[in-house]
């Protein structure tokens, strides 16, 4: 590193907050590099800020600049120890920030052709720069400069995402970790989540690096998981035995929670209270997985569920001062009529409950660390992968999530925030309830905070409706319900529609009829499958979009071409049906009436056309 002519700092401060940064780093084969972000940010963020340089500036207090522009003292490189860029329109004079080390490295990767890397640092390749790249993608956690990371990805000249294994070494590696997880982790769960990441299949080495950390704590094996398929997602959960809170599976305790209290109640929610008597207080709604047992089974009576289970839920309510709790299993009413409102509106209890308890096994078992690995356990967790838990976080305000409480030192049985659960004198179990918000998703942008926690954070916030705005967009409901799962595969439809309308939903709706509501009130609508998550999956980023009418016409300007033989000669029909089939041949047989319609064609044609498709 003599080259960059960095000082060598000795701070204690410093060296302390380095070796932190060292375990959330993004790994890079070039070890020189990797050690010089590390001092940049460490001595950046260690660093009393100073002021702007007002004189040079005049305008820059009114232009409100990031207040992670300067710092104080910052190894630097010599040849750039002083820059002026434009920022925000503006060209301004930088004394040491990061940026700067974050804009000279940009420009570097931007000029590799140019450049002879064989100078005294070896020859380094194109999975070096990889690595170089998700450093700074890092690094720009700290700083408003850098790009999107794909947008970044681009300096190492790789033209999509799926060829990036081909030519980087450290994917490969870590492609092939995935393949041999542990057989109670399962790769359906992690591929879909992976590609449901900012930066796609680049981000499975932060991923993994902290999956390898995780212990399995997941009672199901999904050995014979695909990468496509999962062997739980279908099972019927409502032959599943009742879970036993007590440690005693044999243990025949139960209560019953009479439904047909509930086809005459007034109140605005149906919660139960301990001694079992309804209330219009406070209250706590539970969002669970019914494969773990807490559901409703056919083997019970309606209303009827273990008692020590029951305790279970309604002490933590007390716990965090709630009166009652909202639980499926017991808060339905025995009326059929009254059942059907109950469903098209029971999301509306998570939106009212004072927050909403995230009960998981996998969870449950899974020890507590402030690392970011709990953020990754729920996202691979049976809760995070079902249907009818997604609009149940949608519509939530307040989410805790159930850990098991981590061994505490100095005698403690549990840490300050975790509580023992007893039934009756028997086995005992430690806890801890972590905010979703404060606790488990990373907070922002934070070069303290390891690449994969922040992606899947985002992720998350994305389901809940956070992240990327208002989910009654297309491809973010889309987004959010594509992999889930249900028992029921109409389920899915309903919740979709839910998501999108929170203000219910008629009974009775067939699937096709659920899509149509969700897209239009009337009209033709042969463009569209009769499942609405069976639309192809789209990007974000188009500058116009087609628009529905209200009698179910796709109407708007697209870019178009007609079909060479040669382009006929390749196509074929996506769908096998043969009524699919037949008639996307019929069509093709008079190729010169076809137009082909496609955003990618506008820069090579330009053509367009106003579209009017009435069915």
């Amino acid at each position: 590193m003599k080259h960059t002519r960095m000082r060598n700092c000795t701070n204690e401060e410093c060296l302390q907050v380095e070796n932190t940064l060292a375990r959330v780093a993004p790994e890079c084969e070039w070890g020189d590099f990797r050690a010089w972000a590390l001092k940049v940010m460490a001595c950046w963020s260690t660093s009393e800020k100073t002021a702007f340089d007002i004189d040079a500036h005049p305008n820059a207090a009114r232009l409100k600049i990031s207040p992670h522009i300067a710092a104080a003292r910052i190894p630097m490189s010599l040849p750039v120890a002083s820059v002026r860029l434009p920022y925000r329109g503006v060209t301004q004079r930088l004394a040491h920030p990061p940026n700067m080390a974050i804009y000279f490295c940009t420009k570097l990767l931007g000029s590799l052709e140019l450049m002879d890397w064989n100078y005294e640092v070896g020859f380094h390749t194109e999975d070096d720069f990889f690595g170089v790249v998700e450093l700074l993608i890092w690094m720009s956690n700290a700083t408003d400069f850098v790009p999107n990371p794909r947008i970044m990805r681009n300096y190492v000249r790789v033209a999509d995402d799926l060829e990036l294994p081909l030519h980087m070494r450290r994917l490969n590696r870590a492609i092939f970790g995935v393949s041999s997880l542990q057989s109670n982790f399962c790769r359906r769960r992690l591929w879909n989540l992976v590609l449901a990441c900012r930066s796609g299949i680049a981000s499975i080495p932060s991923i993994m690096s902290i999956l390898n950390t995780m212990p399995a704590t997941d009672t199901r094996v999904h050995a014979q998981c695909t990468p496509e398929t999962c062997q739980f997602d279908e099972e019927n959960s409502t032959t599943v035995r009742q879970l036993h809170q007590c440690g005693l599976s044999e243990s025949d305790h139960r209560i019953k929670c009479d439904p047909s209290k509930l086809n005459h109640s007034t109140l605005p929610h149906n919660a139960w209270t301990m001694k079992r008597e309804l209330t219009g207080g406070k209250f706590m709604a539970i969002s669970h997985i019914w494969l773990d047992g807490t559901g409703s089974s056919i083997n019970t009576e309606a209303g009827t569920v273990n008692e020590c289970l029951f305790e279970f839920f309604t002490s933590v309510a007390q716990r965090e001062g709630c009166e009652g709790i909202w639980w499926d299993a017991i808060c339905m009413p025995s009326d059929r009529k009254k059942w059907a409102e109950e469903i098209s509106r029971m999301h509306q209890n998570y939106s009212n409950a004072e927050f909403t308890l995230v009960h998981d096994l996998q969870l449950a078992n899974f020890e507590w660390r402030d690392d970011g690995s709990p953020c990754l356990a729920l996202a691979l967790s049976a809760w995070f992968t079902r249907g009818w838990t997604a609009l149940e976080l949608r519509a939530s305000k307040k989410v805790k999530v159930l850990f098991k409480a981590p061994a505490h030192p100095h005698g403690q049985t549990v840490p300050a925030d975790g509580f023992i659960f007893q039934y009756n004198g028997h086995h005992e179990y430690r806890y801890v309830l972590k905010d979703l918000d404060d606790d488990i998703l990373a907070s922002g942008k934070s070069i303290f905070t390891s690449p994969a926690h922040q992606e899947v954070s985002l992720v998350i916030q994305t389901v809940r409706g956070r992240a990327q705005g208002d989910l009654t967009k297309l491809n973010q409901l889309m987004f959010a319900m594509k992999n889930r799962h249900t028992s029921w595969g109409r389920d899915r439809m309903i919740i979709t529609s839910l998501m999108a309308d929170p203000r219910g939903l008629e009974s009775g709706l067939t699937a096709p009829e659920i899509t149509k509501k969700l897209l239009v009130d009337s009209g033709p609508w042969s463009w569209c499958p009769p499942v609405l998550l069976d639309l192809a999956e789209d990007e974000e980023g188009y500058d116009s979009f087609l628009t529905i009418t209200p009698d179910g016409e796709l109407t708007g300007t697209w870019a178009t071409k007609t079909l060479t033989k040669e382009e006929l000669a390749k196509l074929s029909p996506v769908g096998s049906h043969p009524s699919t089939v037949i008639r996307i041949k019929r069509y093709l047989a008079a190729p010169k009436e076809v137009l082909i319609l496609d955003k990618s064609y506008e820069a090579r044609t330009g053509w367009t056309v106003d579209l009017y498709w009435g069915g």
